[in-house]
């Protein structure tokens, strides 16, 4: 019977966590995007760090493989330190890595309508649609990375929520069951 209440307690605590995220997510989208990289940061930071300690923990040992200098770990350190002093410009680069991608992955699918079209088959204008809308989604991610991240968020964090109530929701429901 413990185990059933630890393990209602997890489901709880879950989806409590789950119903915060989302609302930080929905009221401050930039901030917690900015938050979530300063964390990648820090812990990039962190494993540069280990990295570091490491080699030169055992480079007394010579119990070191691959390269002299610890690059892995500096790359670690670089990075870190620069998510952690310029989240907003790794978002918006993100963004715009992420809408190329879109636009890249429209033009190939309009591209391969066009070819099956050529080789005689037919091909519903509505098939355009589709690619159509992804690389204008794109375009827009591109051309305004801020907002496009916002919205995402947001919606992610819509998710979230609607995630931890039913969670919420799920274990009234086992815990009337089971009494």
């Amino acid at each position: 019977m413990e185990n059933n209440q630890t393990l209602s307690s997890a489901y709880i605590w879950r989806a409590v966590l789950s119903i915060a995220l989302g609302l930080a997510l929905v009221v401050w989208p930039s901030f917690t995007a900015d938050y979530i990289i300063v964390i990648i940061g820090a812990l990039l930071l962190l494993t540069g760090f280990v990295a570091t300690i490491v080699y030169y923990s055992e480079r007394g040992g010579k119990k070191q493989v691959g390269l002299g200098f610890p690059i892995g770990g500096l790359l670690y350190l670089v990075g870190g330190i620069l998510l952690v002093a310029m989240p907003g410009v790794f978002r918006s680069i993100l963004v715009m890595v992420l809408g190329i991608l879109l636009i890249f992955a429209a033009a190939d699918q309009i591209y391969i309508l066009i070819q099956l079209s050529r080789r005689g088959m037919k091909v519903s204008p509505w098939r355009y649609l589709s690619p159509a809308l992804i690389g204008i989604v794109g375009i827009i991610m591109v051309v305004n990375p801020q907002r496009s991240l916002e919205t995402m968020l947001t919606v992610f964090g819509v998710t979230l929520i609607v995630y931890g109530i039913t969670d919420l929701v799920a274990q009234v429901f086992i815990k009337r069951s089971a009494n």
